[in-house]
């Protein structure tokens, strides 16, 4: 399937997916993050989606599973323990403060990642927890750099967002 043939059968439904997954998160990075992970899916599947009968249908059903999957990992505890850097505003403070105010800083920052998506969750711990580069961590995932980017941007909003909350 080319990119041509890939737009005309899988990208005009992109609304139709966006609302669907919407409705099921309730959010819209997250739900614009799932429609991109069908896309990712989809394309990867390009070569046997010729023998797809119904192929919104079939997107459909992929996309909802990824919902589902994306709800379960947000209510997952697992999260790798230790200090996770990260490019706060405030990271000064966070450096000098006390023994106890840094724990609870802590675990703010790690209550805060467990509730990104497994994708954002995967991104932020590979590139402030490890370190990596955005051409390794592209290539580990199979992702573009610039996507990347896009989702470190989006996860480390909203950790600060929920750090802030949770102040």
């Amino acid at each position: 399937m080319t990119e041509q043939e890939f737009s005309q059968k899988v990208i005009i439904y992109s609304g139709k997916f966006y609302g669907y997954s919407y409705r099921i998160l309730g959010d819209k990075e997250e739900a614009h993050d799932v429609v991109q992970d069908l896309y990712v899916k989809l394309w990867s599947l390009r070569d046997s989606l010729e023998n797809v009968n119904n192929l919104e249908a079939y997107a459909t059903t992929i996309i909802r599973n990824l919902c589902i999957d994306r709800l379960k990992r947000i209510k997952s505890s697992l999260l790798h323990d230790g200090i996770v850097r990260l490019s706060l505003s405030d990271e000064s403070n966070f450096i000098e403060s006390s023994g106890n105010e840094k724990d609870n800083r802590i675990e703010l920052i790690r209550m805060a990642i467990k509730k990104l998506p497994e994708l954002q969750q995967k991104i932020f711990l590979m590139r402030d927890f490890e370190e990596k580069e955005f051409d390794v961590i592209a290539l580990e995932l199979g992702l573009s750099p610039e996507n990347i980017r896009v989702i470190l941007s989006r996860a480390r909003k909203r950790v600060r967002e929920l750090i802030a909350v949770n102040r």
